[in-house]
């Protein structure tokens, strides 16, 4: 058991530092990716980056609209003769027709009643149940996962 606890141990340490070192590129993409979108700004006009970055941020150019005051049809015939003048333009704008393309999709609620007429699940073997915990590791809840499943294991011995 004590072998077990070990080869665990180093495993979830060795989980703790590929976290850490995640944790720290993702900072550095965030500078990077926040760089990026600077100089892509300077390359378009104010106005046209504004109403793109309230698009995004409203979820819809009907909403964005609202929010701005401005005539929904007049915001789409803008944001679409702003597209034609050039690369830049037109990347921003095709992100926001990506994202009308894709639209909202609803999500369907826990239902409770259905719940009550489901078999109940399987014991699940020692095993089956460090399967489980293993595969729900994250770079969030490794230190708790691992106490789990060293409790697991102590409560198998």
């Amino acid at each position: 058991m004590d072998e077990l606890r070990s080869h665990f141990d180093n495993r979830f340490d060795s989980l703790g530092v590929e976290y850490s070192s995640l944790k720290e590129e993702n900072i550095q993409l965030k500078k990077e990716l926040a760089s990026a979108i600077i100089h892509f700004s300077q390359d378009v006009e104010p106005e046209f980056f504004s109403w793109i970055l309230h698009i995004l941020a409203a979820g819809s150019i009907r909403s964005a609209a609202t929010r701005l005051g401005i005539p929904q049809s007049t915001l789409a015939k803008k944001l679409k003769t702003y597209s034609q003048q050039g690369t830049r333009y037109k990347t921003l704008y095709d992100i926001i027709a990506i994202r009308k393309k894709a639209g909202r999709n609803n999500i369907e609620r826990y239902n409770e009643l259905f719940a009550d007429h489901q078999p109940a699940p399987p014991e699940r073997s020692f095993v089956e149940a460090i399967l489980e915990g293993l595969e729900a590791l994250s770079g969030n809840n490794w230190m708790s996962v691992r106490n789990e499943l060293i409790e697991l294991a102590k409560d198998e011995i």
